[in-house]
């Protein structure tokens, strides 16, 4: 047995010596993955990385506040705008006062501190997953609801919902089901006017609204209020689709038409007054049941904010005029102040002001409304597609119609140079009263003299002209192109051009020394201060193109002219008829020659109008006065 054993272990050693001499290729196998088993708690592993393992730490961000500039600004601006925050101005990566005010407004809606710089709290507040956007207030609906527990209130339950955040109201009652401004409504109203104003009246109106839903707290420590300090700003929020922008006297208004439905259609009321945070309004003007609602206009006059609808609350092409108090926010019902033929109006958006009047285009007509009782004065023909602001030089309107544009006396009769108006540019006119302007696509400019009759086209005051308004003794014209507006004097002489904080500059008003801009792709609107621009004097090429025709050597009357049976006729008629034709008295049709019913009609207006006697005889006096104009 044991020489067995010995046998067995000799032969082992073999095989493994044999094995070494004759290594096979070694095949390689996976490595096997770590486990998740965690380490004991009391073992702490420390390892010092070779230095091709190191990173750079990241730097610290920066607090961020007035006069810095660089990428981060830049992307501070870009989330800010995202937000809303349209006061932020333009994309440039430069911390200025408008990224400040931006700033404070997000900080106050963020319940933070309002510093206006971006430290770490303020840049947490941003990087939040659902970080505070810019409020707007929700729409004052036109009017002050009467208390009534079973009528709905067009104001999408604002009120009760607002009352009821602030916990004034409990949820759930019958009026509240309904939105009804009922008795339980009021009382609450009440408790909120007891507690952060002077009155207590419980009335919805607008100052009542605003505080209502004002995004400033009102915070009482012993009895005494603290509030926000206001912020210095130059650009409000607005909305794109702006069609008309008006000036009351004290606040600046915007008329927004994003289509045909109620909610679509409502204007803004720009404060600068206010505090930043409560300056701006939304009032809704028409009620939750109108079918159509497109604003095609707005303008002041007579204390009231006037809107033109060229349909009514069917979609009928009938035009409608409606007022709204500036004060109060409240809105009258339109009415229909034109009528045409077959009942079918041509579209038309011309509005202007004159001595305490509105002056409204509808069809072919232009309608005078007296702003105080909304009664139509007179009426007077004038092209049709009459569009925009018609602006008045003092004896007439001069406005854009279908093909050109062209003028009209609201008292009747010619305006001066009338035979004019076909030799300038097609664009929204302006006047100083002496001079007309229109504008070309490529920044040249018509400029008619209406003491000479001379039309002459200036070098391009901007490249690429967007809006333009008279004010302040300046044509004021912005530059899409270069983002900026530039003044120009009516002696030729021109200023510096403004830098503008906005994208595509759309419209423009002038009110005591500032112009108000308003930016369609921004959708905000910049105030600016033009009470130091200085125009410099400059030599600047003004070439005349057209001359009106001088008038012609005053015709001799040769005999008294009047309807008889049967009509006279001769080369004298004609020579009135066309005379007439100038002066604007359509109504006599197409000159032929014979005196008949319609040019005796024209002569009796023309004699009432010039205050001579009204006998339908064109003798001596009223020849020479027809001829004379």
């Amino acid at each position: 047995m044991k020489n067995l054993k010995k046998m067995l272990l000799l032969i082992v050693i073999l095989l493994i010596g044999s094995g070494c001499a004759n290594k096979p290729e070694t095949q390689v196998q996976p490595s096997p993955q770590p486990t998740n088993t965690p380490l004991p708690a009391f073992i702490q592993i420390t390892t010092t990385p070779t230095r091709s393992l190191i990173t750079a730490t990241p730097e610290e961000p920066r607090d961020l506040k007035i006069s810095l500039e660089g990428a981060d600004v830049m992307a501070l601006e870009q989330q800010l705008l995202s937000l809303g925050y349209a006061e932020t101005g333009l994309l440039d990566g430069v911390f200025d006062a408008q990224v400040e005010a931006a700033v404070k407004h997000f900080q106050l809606l963020s319940n933070l501190p309002i510093t206006g710089v971006v430290d770490e709290v303020t840049r947490g507040a941003l990087a939040d997953s659902n970080p505070a956007p810019y409020y707007l207030p929700p729409a004052f609906p036109g009017k002050v609801s009467p208390v009534d527990a079973s009528s709905i209130v067009c104001d999408d339950h604002a009120l009760q919902d607002r009352l009821a955040v602030l916990e004034y109201i409990q949820p759930g009652s019958e009026e509240w089901s309904i939105g009804a401004f009922g008795p339980e409504t009021k009382d609450a109203l009440i408790q909120f006017q007891k507690n952060t104003m002077t009155k207590t009246d419980g009335v919805p109106d607008l100052e009542t609204w605003i505080k209502l839903f004002s995004p400033i707290p009102h915070w009482t420590f012993g009895g005494v209020t603290v509030s926000v300090e206001p912020w210095t700003t130059t650009l409000y929020p607005a909305e794109q689709n702006v069609v008309a922008m008006t000036w009351d006297g004290s606040r600046l208004w915007l008329a927004v038409s994003k289509g045909s439905s109620v909610y679509e259609n409502y204007l803004i009321r720009i404060d600068p007054a206010q505090h930043p945070a409560e300056a701006v309004s939304v009032i809704r003007p028409r009620t939750c049941e109108t079918q159509y609602a497109q604003i095609d206009n707005m303008v002041f006059a007579g204390g009231k904010i006037w809107l033109l609808y060229n349909a009514d609350a069917e979609g009928n092409p009938v035009p409608l005029l409606q007022s709204i108090d500036p004060e109060s926010g409240v809105a009258r019902t339109p009415f229909e102040f034109a009528s045409c033929p077959d009942g079918y109006c041509t579209p038309a958006t011309g509005m202007g002001v004159t001595k305490g009047q509105l002056w409204v285009a509808a069809n072919d007509r232009a309608y005078s409304i007296d702003p105080s009782s909304g009664r139509v004065l007179v009426s007077r023909p004038f092209g049709y597609l009459a569009s925009g602001n018609m602006v008045f030089d003092g004896q007439c309107f001069w406005y854009q119609g279908e093909a050109n544009v062209s003028s009209f006396n609201p008292l009747g009769g010619a305006c001066r140079q009338s035979n004019a108006d076909n030799m300038l540019f097609y664009g929204l006119p302006e006047t100083d009263g002496t001079l007309v302007w229109t504008a070309n696509y490529d920044g040249t400019f018509s400029q008619l003299n209406l003491n000479t009759g001379v039309t002459i086209v200036l070098d391009p005051i901007v490249s690429s002209p967007s809006a333009m308004v008279y004010g302040g003794g300046i044509l004021w014209v912005a530059d899409n192109d270069t983002r900026s507006v530039v003044g120009y004097a009516p002696d030729g002489s021109i200023g510096d051009p403004i830098p503008l904080n906005g994208e595509i500059p759309s419209l423009m008003v002038y009110e005591s020394d500032h112009l108000w801009v308003y930016y369609w792709e921004s959708s905000n609107v910049e105030v600016i201060n033009v009470e130091n621009y200085q125009i410099r004097p400059v030599m600047r090429t003004a070439t005349p193109v057209f001359t009106a025709t001088p008038s012609p050597t005053q015709p001799v009357l040769t005999r008294s002219l009047l309807l008889t049976n049967p009509n006279m006729q001769g080369e004298d008629v004609l020579q009135l008829q066309n005379a007439l034709l100038d002066l604007g008295y359509s109504e006599l049709g197409v000159p032929d020659g014979m005196f008949g019913k319609l040019t005796d009609k024209a002569v009796r207006r023309f004699q009432e109008e010039n205050g001579l006697v009204v006998d339908g005889v064109v003798g001596p006096i009223t020849w020479e006065k027809i001829f004379s104009k």
